[in-house]
């Protein structure tokens, strides 16, 4: 029935939102008949399921109609509603005290949302923490295969420079060799004769 809501209460007989829930039945009462603060604490208690009358008759839970909207959104929807005609239910004056409890109720469910939240930050925060710490190390790592590396590079310079100086001695020391070998030679060669006398 559109125009109308069935409230189920957990158990029963049930009081919130100044409406007396009967012992073992649910109750329907046109969504006009209610105001912005009784609408929030219907739909803020866990002990009470609020499901919306449709045009074919059938009443469903709607996700986003939560006790967590704006004022201004529950207003529109009491609003759009369209007048239905109902038993009239006999609402009693709300109790202070049922509205405190149930902004008490409220509170502590914010309260464990925002420490869920809080909690699932700081462990992000510590992954965040954990992450930059293996950055730093694997920048570190890097910068000493750097120098490792530069290391190598000057290592290697080095042998390269005195592989050309060894190369550079040992043509010297061929040619060196060639000249005593030639001198050698030259002196091992027999003296000319001297010729006769007579001649």
């Amino acid at each position: 029935m559109r125009g109308a809501l069935l409230l189920t209460a957990a158990r029963t007989p049930y009081r919130r939102a100044g409406l007396s829930f009967p012992v073992g039945a649910p109750l329907t009462i046109a969504i006009l008949a209610l105001g912005v603060t009784q609408l929030r604490q219907l739909l803020a208690d866990p002990a009470i399921t609020v499901m919306v009358g449709q045009d074919n008759g059938q009443f469903l839970t709607v996700p986003e109609l939560t006790a967590d909207v704006t004022d201004e959104l529950l207003q529109a929807f009491i609003d759009d509603a369209p007048a239905v005609e109902l038993e009239a239910v006999a609402q009693a004056p709300i109790d202070p005290t049922e509205d405190i409890a149930g902004l008490r109720q409220m509170l502590d469910q914010r309260s464990a949302a925002l420490g869920v939240a809080n909690d699932q930050l700081l462990a992000a925060q510590d992954e965040v923490r954990g992450l930059a710490a293996d950055l730093a190390s694997v920048r570190a790592d890097l910068d000493g295969a750097k120098g490792q590396i530069a290391a190598l590079q000057a290592a290697n310079q080095q042998l390269s420079d005195e592989l050309v100086k060894a190369e550079a001695g040992a043509s010297d020391r061929q040619a060196q060799i060639a000249e005593l070998q030639a001198a050698l030679d030259k002196a091992k060669k027999p003296a000319p004769k001297a010729k006769a006398a007579d001649e």
